[in-house]
């Protein structure tokens, strides 16, 4: 494992081995990209280049330091298979690829800038905390067993949430949906969603399958549309809709 320390100083694609240093910060390049064992730094040097994720790429965690203040294209994914730590107020992210997480992670950020993108949980029987409140444009849930997502607020805008994994979803970390767009929202229709989810939104969104709510969770819906063409919301729950 090693530590790879983003300087940009040439094409600014993650693919490009110069733009890459594991001697030093902003030091010189080196041979190869980050591994799914090798840990990913950014920090204040090389006039805090962009950096365009322009290949499927992976790694082991993700830190940016609170100097750095370029901006993360996702131009293509990023899977992680640990933590992701945004230190710093002022970077920046765009583009749609994916950040997929497949292992047991803390995802936090002190910036409030929501991310373009969406987020997918994935492996068998994982267990992710979420460090701070995030807002992601969707949530894709892949994971082959009970999937558990603790802690704080997951904020979901218009790409609304699939949850296709054979195992449920647990854990106290709310999911709140926050379009102002039609989404929707759809499982397997065996998982059961334990968490508690409010709608919040000045759009629509759709229950495109039949849902299966934990009977320990909060549903409530303070503004916006329910659908639910092909089902109810099934298993006893506590509800609050106004």
């Amino acid at each position: 494992m090693a530590i790879y320390y983003w300087n940009g100083n040439y094409a600014k694609q993650w693919s490009d081995n110069k733009c890459w240093s594991t001697i030093s910060p902003c030091g010189f390049y080196t041979v190869g990209i980050p591994t799914s064992a090798d840990d990913v730094v950014f920090i204040n040097c090389a006039d805090n280049a962009t950096c365009n994720i322009d290949i499927p790429a992976v790694c082991k965690t993700v830190t940016y330091h609170a100097a750095y203040s370029g901006n993360t294209v996702f131009t293509n994914s990023l899977t992680v298979s640990g933590d992701f730590l945004v230190n710093g107020v002022v970077c920046s992210f765009s583009g749609s690829g994916n950040l997929i997480f497949d292992t047991s992670c803390t995802i936090a950020t002190n910036n409030s800038t929501p991310m373009p993108n969406a987020l997918v949980l994935q492996g068998t029987n994982q267990t992710y905390t979420l460090g701070t409140n995030w807002s992601f444009l969707g949530v894709n849930i892949f994971g082959t067993t009970t999937t558990t997502l603790n802690g704080n607020t997951l904020s979901i805008r218009n790409g609304g949430m699939v949850v296709s994994s054979s195992g449920d979803l647990n854990g106290t970390t709310t999911l709140q949906f926050v379009n102002t767009s039609a989404i929707g929202i759809s499982t397997n229709g065996n998982s059961v969603i334990n968490n508690d989810i409010t709608i919040n939104s000045t759009g629509s969104v759709t229950i495109s399958t039949p849902f299966n709510y934990g009977a320990n969770g909060i549903f409530t819906k303070t503004a916006g549309t329910i659908i639910a063409p092909n089902g109810d919301l099934k298993s006893g729950f506590n509800a609050f809709c106004n």
